[in-house]
């Protein structure tokens, strides 16, 4: 058990303390970790996640019990938050990121890369399932909450079709559901294996620009939220179910994940709550080193 621990949790935060390192040091600048979340976000996981899929069985990822335990987990996290964000009367704006923080989870950044060391590449379908689900949740409500306080106006449609992630997911479940051949596939092979590290490191070059604000009653709530609430609560939806394997594990790690860099684009591009989602992802995702360790240690 100590040496899933060591062989997921010191690669991980490992990788992220380096990119974080180089965000220091200057050789990784504002500019160049954008770059490389560019090449993450439009290359490396589409890519990943078609390579995924592309050879998966259908009946494998279609057990409506997996969609069940996510988004009932999703739904329930975010009544309980918005109970507790209309309790301490956060204002407009700040109160649907509050919202937001305390189910989106990094299952992308971070998850792509705790998937594949902690449970092998048979979780890989079950984690790019789980990614496109998050997405569509995050994406559909951000945009419908967040449109509310912002001049930005865009429509739901207009967003999920112009995310990468989802053509890799269609594209992959066509290859699968057609047998089709992929040619050079050892170039996609690399692609996707390039698309973690890279990921990690933007993302430690990301967090080292940041720098936590004030507000400590809420940074707590939301930790609390996302990486203590969350997976408890896909770990008892999924008992009387009788939902284990691989699908139950990667759920879990996911719903484990700290608040997503996702939630902070979002925000930023809207003009609403983005230093709070900020802050948010930078707290969560130290306090993760600990949550995310006992995740691994009780279910892995």
């Amino acid at each position: 058990m100590s040496g899933i621990l060591l062989e997921t949790i010191v690669p991980i935060f490992g990788i992220i303390a380096m990119g974080w390192a180089l965000g220091k040091a200057g050789i990784i600048t504002r500019a160049g970790a954008r770059v490389l979340t560019d090449y993450v976000y439009y290359v490396g996981f589409p890519v990943l996640v078609f390579m995924s899929l592309r050879e998966v069985d259908f009946f494998t990822v279609f057990d409506p019990r997996f969609y069940l335990v996510n988004f009932a987990g999703i739904f329930l996290v975010m009544g309980i938050a918005s109970a507790i964000a209309a309790a301490l009367e956060l204002e407009d704006g700040l109160r649907e990121v509050f919202i937001l923080c305390a189910f989106s989870g990094n299952v992308a950044y971070m998850g792509f890369p705790l998937n594949r060391l902690a449970l092998g590449e048979g979780a890989m379908p079950f984690a790019s399932l789980t990614v496109a689900i998050y997405f569509i949740v995050t994406m559909t409500l951000g945009v419908l909450m967040l449109g509310r306080y912002s001049s930005e106006r865009a429509s739901v449609g207009s967003w999920i079709w112009r995310v990468p992630l989802i053509w890799g997911i269609i594209l992959g479940l066509i290859f699968s559901g057609a047998k089709l051949p992929l040619p050079f596939p050892r170039l996609w092979e690399m692609v996707a294996e390039s698309a973690p590290p890279v990921a990690l490191v933007a993302m430690g070059a990301f967090l080292c620009g940041s720098r936590p604000g004030k507000r400590a009653r809420e940074m707590a709530l939301v930790s609390a939220l996302k990486l203590v609430l969350h997976p408890l609560v896909v770990l008892f939806i999924s008992l009387p179910l009788g939902f284990g394997g691989l699908a139950f594990k990667s759920s879990l790690l996911q719903a484990s994940t700290p608040v997503a860099v996702f939630i902070f684009i979002l925000t930023h591009r809207f003009g609403v709550g983005s230093d709070f989602a900020a802050d948010a992802m930078v707290v969560t995702t130290l306090v993760s080193i600990a949550t995310l360790s006992l995740a691994l240690y009780l279910f892995v």
